[in-house]
């Protein structure tokens, strides 16, 4: 009889605790380590950068405005990458 009541109460206390442990809630991407192999000009060695998800995010958006921002200045002065000292 002391054995069922310790087991039950053991259980009563077991339930709740199980219970009360938090749900895995996934971690966010942005905050994942990304590493990126690159061949910087006049090298043969490649390089090896890591930065997070969202750095990679914002170096990329930063690379393809400077690249858009070059573009549209030489449209502006009539010259184009193809067309340079024509």
């Amino acid at each position: 009889m002391i054995v069922r009541v310790a087991l039950l109460a053991s259980l009563a206390f077991a339930v709740p605790a199980l219970a009360a442990d938090p749900v895995p809630v996934a971690k966010d991407d942005s905050e994942k380590v990304v590493c990126r192999s690159d061949v910087g000009t006049g090298s043969i060695i490649p390089r090896k950068t890591c930065h997070t998800k969202a750095q990679w995010q914002t170096i990329d958006r930063d690379n393809q405005d400077a690249t858009d921002d070059a573009l549209n200045a030489a449209h502006r002065h009539g010259t184009t990458p193809g067309n340079v000292g024509q």
